[in-house]
């Protein structure tokens, strides 16, 4: 079954923090779930950016847009965070090259 990705939305979502994205290194690659050829979730793991053994699980939904990660950022302020979007920039960035 051929996947074409070039047609991924994300409808809702923030827009992902170009500068805050590049703190922080992907600690394996970002896992596409699809649904038919449709891409509906997104789940990584990323680095923390104070201590590179800290590793966040991050996911985004894309409908409904929902989205989360275990950095305190995320957990105490409930706002997207630079792990959401090192791993949104990284899906986006793969697909365009």
């Amino acid at each position: 079954m051929k996947v074409t990705l070039s047609g991924l939305h994300f409808t809702g979502l923030p827009s992902p923090d170009v500068a805050k994205a590049a703190q922080v290194k992907l600690a394996s690659p970002p896992v596409l779930r699809l649904l038919g050829t449709q891409v509906i979730r997104l789940e990584g793991r990323v680095c923390s950016a104070s201590n590179p053994d800290i590793i966040y699980e991050v996911a985004i939904c894309q409908d409904p847009p929902e989205w989360s990660c275990g950095c305190p950022h995320y957990i105490y302020r409930n706002k997207f965070c630079k792990h959401l979007s090192k791993l949104l920039l990284s899906v986006i960035r793969s697909i365009h090259v």
